[in-house]
């Protein structure tokens, strides 16, 4: 049986910008396989089903159903997700990077064409960050 690709799990609810993001993420990052969610309630019952190969968590914060600070708040810290990273993706006020990083997110970057090169940096990052503590937690198993 093949081993299960590792996932990213990716949250927008603006379609246009999911569809573009989403052609971004599977370029940049074909090792993974990426799920898409068009809102936070998706992502979070996606969550609810457990961590297993999860790597990262992209999302957006201002969703229909559940907000992007709220999962979080709600997940990133739990024992399941703690060392996955959760990166915010948003076009809110500055301050809202702030709080999710107060409240468990890996780390923030602002929407825009111009910050797509600072997304797909942090999103390496966050991905290398994952990978070593998978690595990690898998020796000493």
């Amino acid at each position: 049986m093949a081993e299960e690709k590792k996932k990213i799990l990716y949250a927008e609810d603006y379609e246009s910008l999911r569809i573009v993001t989403m052609n971004v993420l599977q370029k940049e990052f074909s090792g993974y396989s990426i799920e898409q969610f068009a809102d936070g309630s998706l992502l979070e019952d996606r969550l609810k089903q457990g961590a297993e190969n999860i790597r990262l968590v992209l999302l957006d914060h201002n969703m229909p159903g559940k907000k992007g600070i709220d999962i979080i708040r709600e997940y990133s810290r739990t024992k399941d997700f703690i060392r996955i990273p959760f990166v915010l993706y948003f076009s809110d006020k500055e301050h809202l990077g702030y709080n999710a990083l107060i409240d468990g997110a890996f780390a923030y970057v602002p929407k825009g064409i111009a910050k797509i090169g600072d997304l797909i940096f942090t999103l390496r990052k966050a991905l290398k960050y994952a990978e070593v503590h998978a690595e990690f937690t898998e020796s000493l198993q």
